[in-house]
């Protein structure tokens, strides 16, 4: 495992969007996936996705959250599943630890040759202290709602944080 921060790249080629990660990441990556996300959801035809993990040594909880809004949108059915690359043994069971099999393709790897040339660096993005307890909690929240188990697993993060929140605002 290294000790590199967390980068995301993105590549979109018409209606298909690939996105690939490495290092560490983390929460603090969590704004500028998440704007990514905001762009290519905005869309209204149906968006394809292809994530690359296969060069993560961790993700959070919160950047696997903002990974299940790809599947969370209201309105939108999606004819192909999403598919996310684990790379290997460690990536896979942490998704499958909190049922990413049940709403995106898990495959341990992709010929991705025709986005390489095409990457571009998904800019960081700095919210305030308010703005980011949201997005963690949103993020938390979101992977309750997937499952009884993620329910517990994630409902004391939940309660932390909003209570974190509520005092945001005394």
């Amino acid at each position: 495992m290294s000790d590199i921060e967390g980068v995301a790249h993105y590549a979109r080629e018409g209606n298909a969007w690939f996105i690939t990660l490495s290092g560490k990441v983390t929460y603090s990556l969590g704004p500028a996936i998440n704007a990514l996300l905001d762009k290519a959801l905005s869309e209204p035809s149906e968006q394809r996705f292809v994530i690359d993990l296969s060069n993560v040594d961790n993700i959070d909880s919160t950047c696997l959250g903002i990974f299940a809004r790809i599947v969370n949108q209201p309105n939108k059915q999606y004819k192909q599943r999403p598919v996310i690359i684990t790379g290997g043994e460690d990536i896979q069971e942490l998704l499958l630890a909190v049922c990413f099999d049940w709403m995106f393709d898990l495959v341990e790897s992709v010929n991705i040759d025709n986005f390489k040339d095409k990457l571009h660096l998904v800019p960081d993005i700095n919210l305030n202290q308010t703005d980011m307890l949201s997005l963690l909690l949103e993020s938390h929240k979101r992977l309750c709602a997937m499952d009884a188990k993620n329910h517990t697993v994630f409902k004391d993060v939940v309660d932390a944080l909003e209570s974190d929140l509520a005092n945001q605002s005394i």
